[in-house]
């Protein structure tokens, strides 16, 4: 199949027998970088896209058995989940929550990689080449136990939304094993992996030491031929600035690592919604995952939910993207921020949800998608401000 794109075109081929559709799982877009012009726009992350959490968690629950039913030892040796920020952190927690509640595993650790540095935090630091923010950080846990995990798991599995190139894996295992020598097997998953046969032997070939699978929802191949008219419109590339962000992240969500699933009581939040009305549950840049299970604890008391994120990555209008919102970001790093697909008057009630104090970006958003309520997440609890009806 062929998609047109304002920035080429892109052409698609399923290359083996899936459980799932291609169109179940994404839908295209073309991106303002052209060192990628074109996206996979998920349909099941709910991050550019508005999805239901039933189907955000058919994928969690899919790749976590999948995971389980391959060679992989359950509690014999530590396990070490990391996902991809940003678009991939829901997805990441949520295998790895699915995983733990299946297995009952407890010799396992969650950490997820951010585009924020905190001051006086140890720290790996490698990049996503392709990317317009390429620098990642990955943390190494506070808490002694967490560390000794970190340091010395057996397992690792490496999470992300789709896998094109292999780069941005292959450069985080390098740096990761430079800590963890002893590092036995790796398990790759994705949602979509277009890896060729060649480019997965030559990831494994690189590593000889270690033991290397892939998992993922569907395999295709694709290539890209770029529209050599298209003048892309000037952005900046999004370096991450060295200050210290420590007060506008959450920091018991995962960057720090984490052993258990995320929980937090939203009894609260059903006392100012009407089950008759449209909701969109809306979170923002990395902070994913909590406002999906909030959202999914509200479908299943039959309301009906869409849960979807704000971003850091530029896309062009067209294809999948039907809409789009221009804001500065919440966590102070003066970075413009999007949201996709999400119109004014299209939704009955919007909670927006964030892990960073309120500022602009944020007054922004409530203002231009009359937000019923702004719910901030601190350590401990929910903080719920209502703002109209």
């Amino acid at each position: 199949m062929q998609i047109k794109l304002k920035t080429g075109n892109l052409n698609i081929k399923i290359n083996e027998t899936s459980d799932w559709k291609l169109k179940e799982l994404c839908d295209f877009a073309a991106r303002n970088n052209p060192k990628r012009g074109f996206l996979f726009l998920s349909k099941v992350l709910g991050k550019h896209y508005p999805c239901t959490p039933a189907d955000i968690l058919k994928v969690h629950n899919y790749l976590a058995n999948t995971l389980i039913n391959s060679n992989i030892i359950i509690n014999a040796k530590t396990t070490l989940f990391i996902s991809m920020a940003e678009t991939a952190i829901g997805l990441g927690q949520g295998i790895y929550e699915s995983f733990i509640e299946k297995t009952n595993s407890l010799n396992n650790l969650f950490i997820h990689t951010t585009r924020y540095f905190l001051d006086n935090y140890k720290f790996i630091l490698f990049e996503e080449e392709h990317s317009h923010a390429p620098e990642l950080f990955l943390y190494y846990p506070v808490q002694p136990l967490l560390q000794k995990q970190f340091v010395e798991a057996k397992y690792l599995v490496l999470i992300d939304d789709e896998i094109s190139t292999g780069k941005t894996f292959v450069n985080l295992i390098q740096a990761y094993i430079k800590v963890n020598p002893g590092l036995e097997k790796v398990y790759i998953l994705s949602i979509l992996n277009f890896l060729t046969e060649e480019k997965q032997n030559e990831i494994i070939n690189t590593f000889k030491s270690l033991e290397i699978n892939f998992i993922h929802c569907l395999r295709a191949s694709f290539d890209f031929e770029p529209n050599t008219n298209y003048i892309f419109e000037s952005s900046k590339i999004t370096r991450n600035i060295k200050t210290d962000r420590k007060s506008n992240l959450l920091l018991n969500s995962g960057r720090l690592g984490i052993n258990e699933a995320l929980n937090y009581d939203f009894s609260e939040i059903f006392n100012y919604l009407k089950k008759d009305k449209s909701i969109l549950v809306l979170g923002t840049g990395e902070f994913m995952h909590l406002p999906f299970k909030l959202a999914l604890e509200l479908e299943k008391s039959n309301y009906k939910i869409k849960v979807q994120s704000t971003t850091r990555s530029p896309i062009l209008l067209g294809n999948a993207i039907q809409s789009t919102l221009n804001f500065t970001d919440n966590y102070n790093e003066g970075i413009d921020n999007f949201l996709y697909n999400v119109s004014e008057n299209q939704y009955n009630q919007i909670l927006l949800c964030y892990e960073t104090p309120t500022g602009d970006g944020l007054a922004y958003l409530t203002k231009t998608l009359n937000t019923i309520l702004n719910i901030q997440f601190t350590p401990e609890k929910i903080v719920i401000k209502q703002e109209s009806k």
